[in-house]
């Protein structure tokens, strides 16, 4: 009676719930994928930039050693992007696999996290290359020549 109409709300319910927990649906499985393949894509671009960037250094002697830390860091910086990836993927996956309810997939942290770390790896390549600039007397040349 109660029990069975209590039971029979549930089923015909418009599909947020099922008998179990929380109802999920198949596209919610397919979009943490499709996250996870973009975040690993953004690694796997930073890193090939890196591979490129550290073959460069070794052909050219002038310039290897300004080019090995913006290698280092963007090598750093997509392990770092793949190692997160993979940790919230898992994550999510596990939380939807015991169906926990999903107000606790997001992460606020960790992109803002990865985005700092981005933004120090770029700072540390803008800031080799001015000082490449200084130290070769390329800039300084130009200001002097401008006045």
């Amino acid at each position: 009676s109660i029990r069975a109409m209590s039971c029979l709300e549930k089923l015909m319910d418009a599909g947020t719930t099922d008998l179990y927990g929380v109802r999920v649906e198949p596209k919610v499985f397919l979009a943490n994928e499709r996250t996870f393949l973009n975040w690993l894509s953004m690694s796997v671009s930073l890193g090939s930039i890196a591979s490129v960037l550290m073959t460069f250094g070794r052909k050219n002697a002038e310039v290897a050693e300004g080019v090995s830390i913006v290698s280092d860091s963007l090598l750093i910086t997509a392990i770092a992007f793949c190692i997160y990836s993979s940790n919230v993927f898992f994550w999510r996956r596990r939380g939807l696999r015991r169906k926990i309810d999903a107000d606790h997939y997001d992460d606020p942290y960790g992109p803002t996290v990865l985005g700092a770390i981005l933004l120090f790896a770029l700072a540390a390549i803008f800031t080799s290359g001015l000082v490449k600039l200084v130290t070769n007397g390329v800039f300084v040349a130009a200001i002097s020549t401008s006045r």
